[in-house]
């Protein structure tokens, strides 16, 4: 019995140090949907996310990930009397692993749809210090890139500022009736 509490010690102290940190790299992506109704964006944005996160992973060479449980929040973008109007936005967590992540599909690469080279890893000392916050990636659309506005060819041309109205004399006081004369 007084045995059994050290070897207890030493084998969960054994079990700790021979775990090592998982190579697996996790972001967090969403999808947004607008639409009429509520129940019809929540399938969509669930639907949608799904194969954006097919996208995602394929553009960047990974074969083999895990999705997390779907979080879908959704906000009442317009409400008419008769229908509603929702937006809802689909996340999830996506993880791989870094050892076995297959080459970027050429088509991917070509169309730059492939992300940029990656930093050389920390050193391990580093990497157990503190997790970095994992970034959002939604699936909506860029912004659209706006116009470049021309300049003007000439000038301006100074608009004369206007004048204020004339000032008008007061009526006259109406003329006294039944004067004799």
């Amino acid at each position: 019995m007084r045995h059994a509490f050290p070897i207890a010690a030493v084998a969960a102290l054994i079990a700790l140090g021979s775990v090592t940190p998982a190579d697996a790299k996790c972001t967090r992506l969403a999808f947004s949907v607008n639409d009429y109704g509520k129940d019809g964006p929540i399938k969509d944005a669930k639907a949608l996310l799904d194969k954006y996160i097919a996208q995602w992973t394929a553009e960047r060479g990974i074969k083999n990930y895990r999705t997390g449980k779907k979080d879908v929040n959704c906000e009442l973008f317009l409400d008419v009397i008769v229908f509603d109007e929702h937006t809802c936005r689909a996340e999830a967590n996506v993880c791989w692993d870094e050892k076995n992540v297959g080459p970027v599909p050429k088509a991917a690469a070509a169309d730059g749809a492939a992300p940029a080279p990656a930093a050389p890893k920390p050193k391990p000392a580093a990497k157990a210090a503190a997790p970095a916050a994992t970034p959002v990636t939604t699936g909506t659309l860029p912004a659209p890139v706006p116009a470049k506005v021309a300049p003007p060819a000439a000038a301006p041309t100074p608009i004369a500022p206007v004048a204020p109205p004339a000032a008008t004399p007061p009526p006259a006081p109406p003329a006294a009736a039944g004067s004799a004369g």
